[in-house]
């Protein structure tokens, strides 16, 4: 399969806080589950001094260092010192954060853009609704119209866009498949919610390098939960 299917571990993730705890059997976790690596955080990587050598001693790859901005210098710092920074840095809009910030953003991710660094930016609802003056993106298209997008079925979903819809207007090869009861405002297993997230990653698949699987609620059984998640993701893209 071209496409490599990644699994999301951090704090509150699809295995709960185990990667912060014990971060080798996560890694092993998702590779058992088929999973060709993981994307993580900065908790993570702070917790763990050696966690770009555990997740290549076990045969894995990492698609990307999911940031939020206020985090921003010092995942840069941690990736500069391990010598990775080449790894795809994803940048999210910190909640709650005042929309005056928008251009500052825009401009920060401009900036690293320019100076070589592969940085992306991962909207969340709020970031793609519409308001005087434009919306997070609306602002990032302006200032940093190179910035690349992660995008996200789920929040794509609760700003009542699909991720199809999203990449005619923002380049993308970075998919999060998410599935979650938009009326209830919950994060659900692969299939059990409302968004079309396999119709979602079918279409996309050409032109997608990672789709990364995601789940704010861990499971009970983490085991049959990342087993199911891969299972379907790799049925979403058989023919890829």
């Amino acid at each position: 399969m071209r496409i490599g299917l990644q699994l999301g571990i951090r704090g509150y993730g699809a295995m709960g806080q185990l990667p912060e705890r014990d971060l080798a059997t996560a890694v092993r976790m998702a590779g058992a589950a088929s999973f060709s690596g993981v994307e993580v955080m900065v908790p993570t990587v702070l917790n763990h001094a050696d966690a770009w050598s555990t997740i290549a001693d076990n045969g894995l790859t990492c698609s990307g260092f999911h940031v939020f901005f206020h985090e921003l210098d010092t995942a840069l710092r941690l990736l500069d010192r391990a010598g990775h920074a080449d790894v795809t840095t994803i940048v999210s809009f910190d909640e709650g954060a005042s929309d005056d910030n928008s251009p500052a953003v825009a401009t920060r991710l401009a900036t690293l853009r320019a100076e070589g660094r592969d940085i992306r930016f991962h909207p969340h609802d709020a970031d793609l609704w519409s308001r005087t003056g434009g919306s997070l993106v609306d602002h990032l298209l302006d200032r940093a119209p190179d910035v690349e997008y992660v995008l996200d079925t789920y929040w794509t979903a609760r700003a009542g866009k699909t991720v199809v819809d999203l990449s005619g207007r923002l380049q993308t090869s970075y998919v999060h498949a998410k599935d979650g009861r938009l009326s209830e405002g919950l994060v659900a297993r692969l299939g059990d919610g409302d968004v079309a997230v396999l119709d979602q990653v079918r279409v996309l698949a050409p032109v997608l390098d990672w789709v990364v699987y995601e789940n704010d609620n861990p499971a009970d059984d983490i085991v049959a939960d990342l087993a199911h998640a891969s299972r379907f993701l790799r049925d979403a893209l058989s023919d890829v």
